[in-house]
């Protein structure tokens, strides 16, 4: 809960956590099914002059494979980890949902005292 004057700001913050949080993950799966990736440098067959390149990469063990099976069993071995934090936030009782109010929530009564020690309004 974020008091009305900071809460576009907040949710802005959130935001931007959530984003910084989800796409790093792209890159470095790019970056590692290419080092994960053998390949070997042949003759091309079809070389015949200026047109054609004199050697081919021929994959040998793409890495896309092995950073999906890694994925995969990273996946299984996290699930019961997951399981049981939802379990644990589903156990709670509706009372722990509730919002009581801004001292409920440390961090916005913080800015808040700050804003009104700054203004001359606060404590």
């Amino acid at each position: 809960m974020a008091p009305k004057d900071i809460a576009g700001t907040y949710l802005t913050m959130l935001n931007t956590f959530s984003n910084l949080g989800a796409m790093w993950v792209s890159p470095f799966a790019f970056y590692m099914v290419d080092k994960l990736t053998l390949k070997e440098r042949v003759v091309n067959p079809k070389y015949g002059g200026k047109d054609e390149p004199q050697f081919i990469e021929h994959i040998t063990l793409d890495g896309f494979y092995i950073v999906s099976a890694v994925c995969g069993i990273l996946g299984i071995l996290g699930f019961p980890m997951l399981w049981a934090a939802v379990s644990h936030i589903q156990s709670q009782p509706k009372s722990a949902w509730a919002i009581r109010g801004p001292e409920s929530c440390s961090l916005p009564a913080k800015l808040m005292a700050m804003k009104g020690a700054k203004t001359g309004k606060g404590k």
